[in-house]
């Protein structure tokens, strides 16, 4: 799952992905192996390429708080809407507002859609949430079923914009 953060005017995306019981965690060609050995509320112990680290998580809104060693940095989420510059079109990577069951998905691979479709409906502390479509476009990908449980800023579905009314997927 990839993940954009913006830390002191800088862009920074992270990709994390499943490996054996833990995680590896690739940014700028480098991949490190992580493991999360406990998990208490906003306390999490990992062990990270090899060394035991305590880090501090706690998010708010687009801001997310890191502390790891004394040292407190200020995470905010980049917008997951941006221009692919090499193609010129616009590449959308939408996101649960919140942890919560996936009540239904509306689109599938290939689909085309318009800006404001609902593409699926999360349930989450007994609300719906629906996530729309952000621009008119074509689903590359859906990454969840219904059901299934997801956790916050988990990738859910990603599209690619439509630029030629009679392009199909």
């Amino acid at each position: 799952m990839k993940h954009t953060y913006v830390l002191r005017g800088q862009t920074y995306s992270i990709d994390i992905a499943p490996a054996g019981g833990g995680f590896v965690a690739s940014y700028a060609g480098k991949s490190v192996p992580v493991e999360m050995l406990r998990a208490d509320g906003q306390c999490m112990d990992l062990l990270i390429n090899g060394r035991i680290t305590q880090a501090w998580v706690t998010r708010d809104g687009s801001k997310t708080w890191v502390t790891v060693n004394g040292q407190t940095q200020v995470l905010s989420a980049a917008t997951e809407t941006r221009k692919n510059s090499r193609l010129g079109s616009e590449v959308g990577s939408l996101t649960a507002p919140m942890p919560g069951l996936v009540r239904s998905v509306n689109v599938a691979d290939g689909d085309i859609v318009k800006k404001g479709q609902t593409l699926a409906v999360i349930e989450a502390m007994k609300m719906e949430n629906k996530v729309a479509a952000p621009f008119d476009g074509i689903v590359k990908k859906t990454m969840i079923h219904p059901g299934q449980s997801v956790e916050r800023d988990q990738l859910l579905v990603e599209l690619s914009a439509r630029t030629d009314p009679s392009e199909t997927a």
